[in-house]
């Protein structure tokens, strides 16, 4: 039978080089989220794809959802995350997401959504 595996893609400006031994420093502070994300079934199903810009902030996009999540420095990942889903299960139902183009999740405490 065939299988396919929802594995995120990792992007962005990397400053180093990765080549065989994948050593990235880039990639390496990013990877508890990363992890965190593989290890629940909710986001691992809901993300698709990182981003890490060149400050070392992290963008994630959702599969089905045509917006983008500002996570920030990869700091507080279970508390980010917990405020996401809070807002995306209670305040946002999925037939109002397509209204907003991002929302952020990297400051302490702030979950700002921002409309198309």
């Amino acid at each position: 039978t065939l299988h396919s595996s929802n594995v995120l893609l990792v992007r962005g400006d990397f400053e180093e080089t990765v080549s065989d031994t994948f050593s990235c420093e880039t990639v390496l502070s990013a990877l508890p989220v990363l992890t965190y994300i593989r290890h629940n079934e909710y986001w691992n199903s809901y993300f698709s794809e990182v981003e890490i810009a060149g400050n070392g902030e992290l963008m994630l996009y959702p599969r089905r959802d045509n917006m983008v999540i500002e996570f920030g420095h990869p700091l507080r990942t279970a508390e980010k995350l917990t405020n996401l889903k809070a807002i995306l299960e209670t305040i946002m139902p999925h037939e109002d997401r397509p209204r907003f183009r991002q929302i952020s999740i990297k400051y302490k405490g702030q979950v700002v959504a921002t409309k198309r």
